[in-house]
């Protein structure tokens, strides 16, 4: 992981890191980038102010590793699907979805199966692995909420909002 201090549109490398360190950094803006193509490359930017502080930097998986992860996890995730909603699953299209974070967050779309030329309504669902067990965590929703599913983290609830359903 690197990390780098930024002050305006100027970037200062400070250290690469590779395990639990601990840094001495003065007053400002840094910023951690992951350099493994297993994590999200995205930037955990922080303030240092006056204080002994302790920062956790944790990023998401990338991209291609969640979708390494979901190829293994995609069977698991469909039964528990179809055996909560055995009853009504048969008049739904589900799509094979995404996995988010660490790929403990499964999200994916119910698209109401109509006659031809119609369009269905599109439901969103999440699901949550904790103890190794897929459980559902939001229940199919034409949009999912923050107020409804608090424990559900905003950018999962965001990103499985912008899914697209099957037509």
């Amino acid at each position: 992981m690197l990390v780098y201090k930024t002050e305006g549109s100027i970037t200062t490398d400070i250290a690469t890191i590779d395990k639990s360190t601990s840094l001495s950094l003065k007053n400002g803006t840094y910023c951690a980038k992951p350099l493994s193509d297993s994590f999200d490359k995205s930037p955990i930017c922080f303030d240092v102010e006056n204080n002994d502080m302790s920062i956790i930097i944790d990023p998401d998986y990338s991209r291609t590793r969640l979708e390494a992860l979901l190829s293994d996890q995609l069977a698991v995730v469909n039964a528990v699907i179809t055996t909560k909603y055995g009853s009504i699953i048969d008049n739904y299209t589900v799509q094979d979805g995404q996995l988010y974070e660490k790929g403990q967050w499964y999200g994916t779309t119910l698209t109401e199966i109509v006659d031809r030329g119609g369009r269905g309504d599109v439901y969103r669902l999440v699901l949550n692995k904790k103890n190794n067990q897929w459980t559902v965590a939001a229940h199919p929703q034409i949009v999912l909420s923050k107020f409804d599913y608090p424990n559900i983290p905003f950018s999962v609830l965001s990103n499985v909002n912008r899914l697209i359903g099957e037509y």
